[in-house]
C-alpha cells in the first residue's frame, strides 16, 4: 500500500514539476493562478502511511483522495482547506 501511495504522489509531484516550468501551453494556461497542488485520485480508501507533511493537505485531508472526496474538496473554498503543499507559481 506505502508503495502505490508514494509512487502515486512522486507521479503527481513530477507533473507539478513540469507545470510549474511550463506555464502555457496549446491547451492550457496556469500563468492566471497563484498555487498549484498535487493531489492523486484513487478509486479506493488509502491509507495514509504517515503525519509527514507530503501525505497531507491539511491536518485532516490527505493528499490521496477517493473520487468523492475530490469532488468534495472541488466544491469546497480550497483557500481555506489546503494548508499544506500549495506550491505558489510565479
Amino acid at each position: 500500500m506505502r508503495n502505490v501511495i508514494n509512487k502515486g504522489l512522486n507521479d503527481v509531484d513530477e507533473k507539478v514539476e513540469w507545470f510549474l516550468n511550463h506555464k502555457k501551453g496549446t491547451n492550457f494556461d496556469i500563468t492566471g493562478f497563484k498555487f498549484i497542488v498535487g493531489i492523486a485520485v484513487s478509486p479506493f480508501v488509502e491509507f495514509i502511511p504517515s503525519r509527514a507533511n507530503k501525505y497531507w493537505l491539511s491536518d485532516t485531508l490527505p493528499r490521496v483522495l477517493t473520487i468523492d472526496e475530490f469532488e468534495k474538496l472541488m466544491e469546497s473554498d480550497l483557500k481555506r482547506i489546503v494548508t499544506k503543499n500549495l506550491i505558489p507559481i510565479n
